[in-house]
């Protein structure tokens, strides 16, 4: 069989928007219940106390969700900080609705800890203009993700202070020369990208998603690169590791099989610094 010939003209020609719709059958069921819920409230008034948010969660039952949109924060940060304010205990976002349901003054008591009173006097009562809508949609798109990018550079910035304080030599964000030729990039290389003795990957995380699978798939390439005379350490931090416990275990066995020398977390920097300073004074 022939085919004629496409060019470049006629595609761009062709393509056009893809069709979509943003809400579900879930996101259509939210949206109808967030003027309830927010006129609820407004009949409360600005004198809102845990009573009346118990009331608000037991009379509907996607509230908690409408709540989170209040505070303008995502499922995943807003269940750890009510997590956090339970027992502990990692729930996803389906079981904390149903919480909410089920058990609306555990939920209040939480809610109230992480102070979404406060958010509702704010939020629910301040006379909204159109820069303000257009702000916040900012933010719930390119905002979002730019605070998760400085999530993990503030990480990558706390090691390179580290680093600093030592001191050390070292090249910051680099492709490093390897094994047998092989390279891979690195957050960290000490003292520099030609021979690194040290490497050092460090990212944090307060979501999951595929940039956790990301983090693992660097980890990997730099397995395939590191060198037997090379240490290789991960700092890591982040409440997004709760919700991928075993992708977490999969860093942790890559410690154990010796890919990874050492894993760290933000409470112990201080030993990073320690080993490092230990291992460039005495191997050198």
């Amino acid at each position: 069989m022939k085919f004629g010939n496409v060019d470049l003209g006629t595609l761009l020609g062709e393509i056009a928007n893809l069709p979509s719709d943003w809400m579900d059958d879930d996101a259509r069921l939210l949206v109808s219940e967030i003027p309830a819920v927010v006129e609820d409230l407004r009949t409360i008034g600005p004198t809102v106390d845990a009573a009346a948010l118990e009331r608000v969660l037991r009379t509907h039952p996607r509230a908690l969700d409408v709540l989170r949109l209040v505070a303008g924060e995502g499922q995943e940060p807003m269940a750890h900080r009510i997590c956090d304010a339970l027992d502990g205990k990692r729930m996803g976002w389906d079981r904390l609705r149903r919480l909410a349901v089920t058990d609306p003054h555990k939920m209040t008591e939480a809610l109230t800890q992480v102070g979404m009173l406060d958010v509702i006097r704010e939020q629910v009562f301040r006379q909204w203009s159109i820069a303000d809508v257009l702000v916040d949609r900012y933010k719930l798109g390119r905002g979002r993700a730019i605070a998760g990018q400085q999530r993990g550079r503030a990480l990558e910035n706390e090691v390179e202070a580290v680093l600093t304080s030592i001191p050390v030599p070292f090249e910051a964000r680099v492709t490093f020369n390897g094994v047998n030729g092989a390279t891979s990039k690195c957050d960290f290389a000490i003292p520099d990208r030609n021979e690194p003795h040290i490497v050092i990957e460090a990212k944090g995380y307060e979501s999951t998603g595929s940039k956790l699978t990301d983090f693992l798939g660097d980890v990997l390439k730099i397995k395939q690169a590191k060198g037997y005379h090379m240490y290789f350490f991960v700092v890591t931090d982040g409440r997004g590791w709760f919700n991928r416990e075993s992708d977490l275990k999969r860093l942790v066995a890559l410690h154990k099989d010796g890919t990874i020398d050492m894993i760290y977390t933000r409470p112990r920097l201080q030993q990073l610094s320690e080993d490092i300073r230990r291992i460039w004074t005495t191997e050198r």
